[in-house]
């Protein structure tokens, strides 16, 4: 793929001319900076401040899934999700004849109308952008390909919670305030437009 270049003119944002060379330069490269950073800024905190949960309604039997159950319990406490536990009594047959086992299973789970609606824990915030490249795509659209940091704050109180401890994401978002993140977003030209085509916001 031949990496090609905004000329130096305002005409990018109507239509991108190319020439072989290094990202947009001059006023043009600062005009689709600018276009960039407000199409990344409303798109970053629903893109990378979204809890990851299990498909709703979700069972966890006691003792399978400790780990799991640690941040649902967690989750639970903080009210971002409910819980029934059922407990049950099964025969079970061992070395030493039949014996009878309690087990419990516990149901977590959030008002239907807010099912699938996302959890956030936080916001995002663009920290500055970087180099921009400008290319042609497999489908011979103009693509820009925009390198940004970012850090995340005000970060809900259960982010810090044991049962989170060995969750990498989270651990990066907790020191990306002094290690700031790093994302990647891809702009296409349609319409007469730039428009946000994809957005990666853990590119390191």
């Amino acid at each position: 793929m031949t990496v090609k270049t905004v000329l130096l003119s305002t005409a990018v944002l109507l239509f991108p001319s190319l020439s072989l060379g290094y990202g947009a330069t001059g006023h043009a490269r600062q005009q689709l900076r600018l276009i960039a950073i407000q199409l990344i800024e409303p798109q970053l905190t629903p893109t990378a401040m979204q809890l990851n949960l299990p498909a709703l309604p979700v069972t966890v039997v006691e003792g399978d899934q400790p780990r799991l159950q640690a941040q649902l319990d967690v989750l639970v406490d903080e009210g971002v999700l409910s819980r029934e536990t059922t407990v049950s009594m099964e025969r079970i047959l061992t070395q030493n004849g039949w014996t009878t086992r309690q087990s419990a299973a516990h149901h977590y789970d959030r008002p239907l109308m807010i099912r699938q609606s996302p959890v956030r824990f936080g916001t995002a915030h663009l920290l500055h952008t970087g180099e921009i490249w400008v290319h042609n795509s497999a489908e011979n659209a103009t693509e820009a390909e925009v390198h940004f940091q970012w850090f995340a704050n005000d970060l809900a109180e259960w982010v810090w919670a044991p049962a989170f401890d060995q969750d990498a994401r989270l651990e990066r978002l907790k020191a990306s305030a002094d290690v700031p993140l790093s994302g990647v977003a891809t702009l296409v030209w349609r319409d007469q437009r730039w428009q946000l085509s994809h957005l990666e916001t853990y590119s390191n």
